[in-house]
């Protein structure tokens, strides 16, 4: 009997793949030598996930490039923002990360804007199961790369993020009750 009840739930559930979109308003703001160039911010689905397919982080914002001066030269070089998020994953201990600069070319000191998606990739061999609980910390940092130690920092670069969206890509299993009666949820276990 308990088999047939066991059966009849797995066949009523019903897998759902979507992308969620979370919002991550936490991570809007400046960061600079003054306000700092780390935050964190803890992640809470809004269903737990029985599957992660894909993660990606959408950023939108503004840098200022920094300027490094380099022994030797009388060129100023351009220090780039580096753009990089951590999910620990504690079961494997390792990591899904993400890292872009920005802007990839330019002048130092100079103002570009930016607009991109970029998908988490795994480092140490990573899963995805420690999301099944559905809350998880990703940590953000918006600051210079470390530069040759035969260049000095003239200025660092700054960031400012407007916008900031954690997309999961994920299947939830879910009960099909819409709609049932009483009697017809109670029937699905």
């Amino acid at each position: 009997m308990r088999f047939f009840l066991a059966s009849m739930f797995l066949v009523a559930m019903a897998a759902a793949a979507s992308a969620r979109e979370v919002p991550l308003p936490a991570l809007v703001g400046h960061y600079d030598q003054d306000s700092g160039f780390e935050r964190s911010v803890t992640i809470e689905l809004d269903v737990a996930p029985s599957r992660v397919e894909s993660m990606a982080l959408y950023l939108k914002g503004t840098t200022t490039t920094g300027q490094l001066i380099c022994f030797g030269s009388d060129a100023m070089s351009m220090w780039p923002a580096d753009l990089s998020a951590y999910i620990h994953d504690f079961i494997e201990n390792a990591y899904w990360y993400v890292e872009q600069f920005t802007p990839e070319e330019g002048e130092p000191l100079q103002s570009y804007d930016f607009e991109m998606t970029v998908i988490f990739r795994g480092l140490f061999g990573p899963s995805w199961d420690f999301i099944e609980a559905g809350s998880f910390k990703l940590d953000f940092s918006a600051s210079g790369p470390p530069y040759i130690g035969i260049c000095s920092a003239d200025q660092a670069p700054a960031t400012a993020i407007d916008d900031a969206v954690l997309i999961v890509n994920l299947v939830a299993h879910q009960l099909p009750i819409e709609g049932k009666s009483w009697g017809g949820v109670k029937a699905l276990f």
